[in-house]
């Protein structure tokens, strides 16, 4: 149900340019086949114009989220209850994918990206309250 009371909020507010649109703004609309149905929230990430078709696996945004945040790979692991080696295995696929040769490189691309935006917001939707 949340799901439907969100598309019904964003068709309300339409016309206000600083609401967060997650369905059915044009942007996003294209990746409607990135939502997880069920839980709805996102399964991929992209990260904007700097990587166009470029996009980080919900783990891989999970633990991107908390390198940001300055962790370490085994507080990582600890946190989303992977090995250590699970965690080098994602790090080495986003610097991949962005093209970084070092852990901070990839920190510093993927702050110049719509990365934090689009992971905060859809972690901030699958938070609310059922609207009543």
């Amino acid at each position: 149900m949340e799901y439907w009371h969100r598309i019904v909020s964003e068709v309300e507010n339409h016309t206000d340019s600083a609401f967060n649109f997650y369905f059915t703004h044009p942007v996003h609309c294209e990746r409607r086949a990135d939502l997880d149905r069920k839980k709805g929230r996102l399964v991929n990430y992209y990260l904007g114009d700097l990587f166009p078709n470029v996009y980080f696996t919900t783990r891989e945004a999970e633990t991107m989220y908390l390198l940001i945040q300055g962790h370490t790979i085994k507080s990582c692991s600890e946190m989303l209850q992977i090995s250590a080696r699970t965690t080098e295995f994602y790090i080495k696929n986003l610097k991949k994918k962005v093209k970084s040769y070092s852990k901070q490189q990839l920190i510093e691309t993927v702050l110049d990206t719509d990365f934090l935006h689009e992971f905060e917001g859809s972690r901030k939707m699958e938070c609310e309250p059922l609207i009543e």
